[in-house]
């Protein structure tokens, strides 16, 4: 799956951020521990603190394993 990759610093500054007037970023780590947002995010993206996120690097996101049984 594609993601758009944030850096920790990018990660923080989007947390609990509306990305547009009734929706909040939901930056998820993947396997890595990198974060990333994703495609309804970013191509919805009208708060202008945040449109820096149209040019963030797309990236193969990977899920973590999940390991409950």
């Amino acid at each position: 799956m594609i993601g758009y990759k944030l850096t920790p610093t990018q990660a923080a500054q989007i947390s609990g951020k509306h990305f547009n007037s009734s929706s909040i970023f939901n930056q998820v780590p993947d396997i890595n521990g990198d974060y990333f947002i994703f495609e309804g995010e970013v191509n919805y993206c009208t708060n202008e603190v945040y449109l820096w996120v149209k040019d963030l690097p797309q990236a193969e996101y990977v899920a973590p394993i999940n390991n409950e049984i």
